[in-house]
């Protein structure tokens, strides 16, 4: 579990910053709006085999971690939060400098405990193991 919390929390870490999935598909569906969050990085996704409906549902994930996020964050946190992902810093780092309490803390792991889950219903378990191997 500890390797599935580091890839969501480091996804931008170790795929580097502005990468989205969005090169992978001959037709991929638009970029989403710049968010920081790097989930697959378009080399991997084709080292992969991610097809356009996996690239769809990441994209829709990354939304979604984003959306839930915010929803824990105090509002002068979320215009900290946001304002550090308009520079382009990934989504752990931006949190790193919101300075969350305990409770806050506790439910941004869940909001990514969460995103494990469906991860591991859009990719392929060979696709999740190679993610692991890359990791370790």
């Amino acid at each position: 579990m500890k390797i599935w919390i580091s890839l969501l929390l480091a996804w931008g870490c170790w795929l580097g910053t502005g990468f989205v999935v969005s090169s992978v598909a001959q037709s991929p569906p638009p970029p989403p709006p710049s968010s920081g969050l790097a989930l697959i990085a378009p080399e991997q996704a084709n080292k992969l085999g991610i097809n356009p409906n996996q690239i769809k549902a990441i994209m829709q994930l990354q939304k979604q971690i984003h959306t839930n996020i915010e929803g824990i964050l105090t509002p002068g946190q979320l215009q900290q939060f946001q304002a550090s992902l308009a520079q382009g810093l990934t989504t752990r780092v931006a949190l790193k400098s919101v300075d969350l309490n305990i409770r806050q803390k506790v439910r941004v792991k869940n909001v990514m405990e969460g995103a494990i889950t469906q991860l591991k219903t859009i990719l392929t378990p060979a696709q999740l193991a190679a993610i692991q191997a890359q990791l370790q």
